[in-house]
């Protein structure tokens, strides 16, 4: 698990350093090693996340009920694959302004729609 969490920010690293700035309505001043920075810095904020989304469905008893399963999945699907990533994404924007920037949410949408594709990929097989 801990190499598979250094090999996807080594990956947010290159989106950072060489993807992000080339995405219209995007900036990111900085090396490879500020997105390295970056990387492990919005890899942290999305574990922290995570671990706070689980447990408000625990204590909540989110996970069976009177929700439909259809709806269910939809919510949680837009939650945790698109809004939450890209307030993750902003947050971290608006942290260091000088060296992260967004002129709008389709730039964030965007760049977070890349880290989605680099989490797929190097996602532990056993995970659901």
């Amino acid at each position: 698990m801990i190499i598979r969490l250094i090999i996807q920010s080594f990956l947010f690293a290159l989106v950072f350093a060489f993807i992000i700035p080339k995405i219209h309505g995007a900036y990111f001043h900085g090396n490879y090693g500020k997105g390295l920075e970056f990387g492990f810095m919005l890899g942290a904020i999305h574990a922290l996340t995570t671990w706070t989304i689980r447990l408000i469905v625990y204590l909540l008893d989110l996970d069976g009920g009177d929700v439909p399963l259809e709806a269910m999945i939809v919510i949680m699907v837009l939650l945790g694959c698109v809004i939450v990533p890209t307030l993750e994404l902003r947050l971290l924007a608006v942290m260091f302004p000088a060296t992260l920037g967004f002129a709008g949410w389709g730039a964030a949408i965007k760049s977070v729609l890349l880290m989605i594709v680099i989490t797929l990929f190097t996602r532990d097989r056993g995970e659901q």
